[in-house]
């Protein structure tokens, strides 16, 4: 079996956004004043959504799947120990991107491997970087792993960059993982994708969760410290939240080019917490001392997922006293109890 703290560890790659656009520019002590001087009403921008807003992306989401076009095998090779890994490009919405699918070694007869998509964090380097000696996740289940976009992929010493907005992390992420879900189905004939689990940290648990919400046959997810509402005023306050909506969330707010409207359709659109009477059997972990990913996320989605009558094995959130972001304390406890849960799913 694999180490699944080596796994976690790239999945948690921190909160580390390079760029505060539109903030500071002009002597602005904060993104709030910056949209209060565009004349953006904050409150309405962050008041709860409406019934109506909800349905709109729901029906949004059914109508307009994200489908792979053009679907390529870029290159295929052995990893160390025997897994058979191949890197897959595709187009999105008339994008380009890419991921790995991972097989364990041996013959499969088809349909055959359970499927687990495993989802990176949003870093500096913006890459997901694929060692030799990496391996499918147990030694049993075909592993998918999408890079986002405007990331790069790095398998060795071969590289494939994805285009797209990198700062387009939530929905346009999501976007990618679905496409590329389908993708790697599509060209695996080993998968089974009646079994299906999804394991992801920081904005990978994010993505993780929407995935869930989007795709009605997601057999049950893994949250490492994942976000669960960017619907809130709060998040403003947060260094390393603040460039994600400067650059995307509210972008079109303080270039003068957008509305309120479209600002929170963005927010809602990477806000599990809205659509939580969709999501699968869910196992999360958080640490009180998160300073990327606020703790009142995971407080928040738990008290929603508690007024939904959802407890064990549906449900279960683990609490990780003065851990911060990156649990490097805790990955070995998480590892065990997230590879006892995607065991348990099928």
């Amino acid at each position: 079996m694999p180490d699944v703290r080596s796994i976690l560890v790239a999945l948690l790659t921190t909160f580390a956004f390079v760029a505060s656009a539109g903030c500071g520019d002009q002597g602005e002590t904060t993104l709030r004043d910056a949209l209060s001087r565009e004349g953006v009403d904050v409150a309405a921008l962050f008041a709860e959504p409406t019934d109506a807003e909800l349905a709109r992306l729901l029906a949004s989401w059914e109508a307009d799947r994200p489908v792979p076009e053009n679907v390529r095998e870029e290159a295929s090779r052995s990893l160390d120990g025997g897994d058979k890994l191949r890197v897959l490009s595709h187009d999105v919405r008339g994008v380009r991107h890419h991921g790995v699918v991972v097989e364990p070694p041996g013959d499969h007869a088809p349909n055959s491997l359970p499927v687990v998509m495993n989802l990176i964090g949003f870093g500096q380097e913006m890459r997901l970087e694929v060692p030799n000696d990496a391996a499918a996740y147990d030694g049993a289940y075909v592993t998918v792993l999408p890079s986002f976009r405007g990331h790069e992929l790095r398998v060795g010493d071969d590289v494939w960059a994805s285009g797209g907005d990198p700062y387009d992390q939530c929905d346009g992420g999501t976007d990618d993982a679905l496409a590329f879900l389908e993708a790697a189905l599509m060209t695996t004939p080993t998968a089974d994708a009646t079994r299906l689990a999804v394991i992801g940290g920081s904005r990978g648990g994010n993505v993780g969760m929407m995935v869930g919400v989007r795709r009605e046959d997601v057999d049950g997810i893994a949250n490492v410290a994942g976000p669960t509402n960017y619907l809130l005023e709060e998040l403003l306050d947060v260094p390393n939240m603040v460039p994600l909506y400067a650059n995307y969330f509210v972008a079109g707010l303080l270039e003068g080019s957008g509305n309120v409207e479209q600002a929170r359709e963005r927010m809602l659109s990477c806000s599990p917490l809205y659509f939580a009477d969709r999501l699968p059997p869910l196992q999360s972990h958080h640490g009180t001392a998160d300073r990327n990913v606020p703790f009142t996320q995971a407080e928040a989605l738990d008290q929603r997922m508690r007024a939904l009558g959802r407890a064990v094995p549906s449900y279960q959130l683990f609490v990780y006293q003065g851990a911060n972001h990156e649990l490097s304390d805790e990955l070995q406890d998480i590892g065990v109890r997230v590879d006892g849960f995607v065991g348990s799913l099928f």
